[in-house]
């Protein structure tokens, strides 16, 4: 398989993953579908898959030629893109009916808190992503297994995740209603980002 496809296969598959993590925490909600939502998480980083929030740190400003994990701006839109796709194709396998977190409030939530609110509050998120990427990837998994939970019970937007709501609800979401998520949805791409790169601001440069 060439790498073009590698990378497909592996962006669509990130999106799938938090796809299925969303999926089980609409179904038990509470704190255990908190917890449980971790485990989409843990698959995206143990098998090194492209998910937007987990790629963001490595695409700041110019890119590094010598750095291994830099990313441009084209290929970092390209996963979010491709992660939409398969979060989104979950919908298609998950059964509504055993929800018991109704994705119409969590879209709601979105579209009453309004773009700026929304975009606000996703920074949170992008840094607690942040910080489980990078902790796991050396080894520490705790900050995964309580960010992740945490995220969710505050409910700062993610912007893959918040994919599958979308989709989830949709057939009962108004003309009005994807006029504001076309305002809501792109503050929160921004917001997870700017939260992803957070860290630069007080991290050493040898760890950017």
């Amino acid at each position: 398989m060439n790498d073009t496809l590698r990378f497909i296969f592996s962006a669509i598959t990130a999106g799938a993953c938090i796809g299925i993590a969303a999926t089980t925490y609409l179904q038990l909600g509470g704190l255990g579908g908190c917890a449980l939502f971790a485990l989409g998480l843990m698959a995206v980083v143990y098998f090194e898959l492209h998910l937007f929030t987990g790629k963001s740190q490595f695409c700041w400003g110019r890119r590094k030629k010598d750095t291994k994990d830099s990313l441009s701006y084209g290929r970092l839109a390209a996963i979010l893109a491709l992660n939409i796709i398969g979060c989104a194709a979950m919908t298609l396998v998950s059964d509504p009916s055993g929800f018991i977190v109704d994705p119409g409030a969590i879209v709601g939530k979105r579209i009453a808190d309004g773009w700026f609110e929304s975009g606000i509050r996703s920074i949170p998120c992008g840094f607690i992503m942040t910080l489980s990427v990078r902790s796991a990837r050396s080894g520490l998994w705790w900050p995964l297994i309580f960010g992740v939970p945490s995220f969710i019970i505050c409910s700062f937007p993610h912007c893959v995740a918040d994919i599958f709501y979308y989709a989830a609800c949709a057939p009962s979401l108004s003309a009005s209603d994807w006029v504001a998520l076309a305002g809501v949805y792109p503050a929160t791409v921004v917001g997870n980002y700017l939260g992803c790169n957070i860290y630069r601001s007080f991290s050493p440069k040898r760890q950017h």
